[in-house]
């Protein structure tokens, strides 16, 4: 089988690097999607509308000041 032969010494480092690479990936999407659920349930607190949450959250996606 492919997984039982050896890997050079480069291949291995490569296949490491992209593991790596996932995984950190992976995590950062985990952080992103719990910090997007935390901005959704404050702006479902504190906007009076979804038209107000949407421009709140265009604002900060911009670098904007959500205060007009």
């Amino acid at each position: 089988m492919w997984y039982d032969q050896e890997l050079s010494g480069n291949e291995g480092k490569e296949l490491e690097k992209k593991a790596k690479w996932c995984h950190e990936t992976k995590k950062l999407l985990q952080e992103f999607q719990e910090d997007s659920q935390k901005i959704n349930r404050l702006l479902s607190h504190f906007a009076p509308s979804p038209s107000i949450a949407e421009e709140i959250i265009n604002r900060i996606s911009k670098s904007e000041s959500i205060f007009p």
